[in-house]
């Protein structure tokens, strides 16, 4: 039996969403939190599921498209970075980093005021990858 080998990724990584197409994303890696998050514009619960605006209109990264997830999806309580609680909800998204595919949950939220998009949490970093806080893709 093959052991499971961890990936060493950096205090940031490039990643690609598979699930919505898009590649290349700045990600910060983030010990500190438990669940990854990814910026939304938009998301409001229809009759036919989860409608999804990634990203905002002042990122790169921002299409305009909505897209929906029908079934996959969760309400959850989380602590935001000052502590206070508050509920958002929560899908399962295929991204790909540093070559390995994983299926994994993301919390939707503003994230247009933070420097990353993409927040990456212990939940996926944990039995997959390691981190090295030296290693960075934005220097600085």
């Amino acid at each position: 039996m093959m052991d499971n080998i961890l990936i060493t990724v950096g205090s940031d990584e490039k990643i690609d969403i598979v699930s919505i197409g898009v590649n290349s994303v700045l990600a910060k890696v983030d010990t500190g939190a438990d669940t990854s998050s990814i910026w939304v514009s938009q998301v409001q619960e229809t009759g036919e599921g989860l409608q999804i605006v990634f990203f905002g209109p002042s990122s790169p990264l921002y299409s305009g498209k909505v897209f929906t997830i029908a079934k996959d999806y969760k309400v959850t309580r989380v602590a935001n970075s000052f502590g206070a609680k508050e509920s958002r909800y929560k899908i399962k998204l295929l991204i790909k980093i540093k070559g390995k595919s994983v299926r994994t949950n993301f919390t939707l939220s503003d994230r247009s005021s933070k420097p990353y998009p993409i927040l990456l949490g212990r939940s996926l970093l944990s039995d997959n990858f390691v981190v090295d806080v030296s290693q960075r893709v934005v220097k600085g």
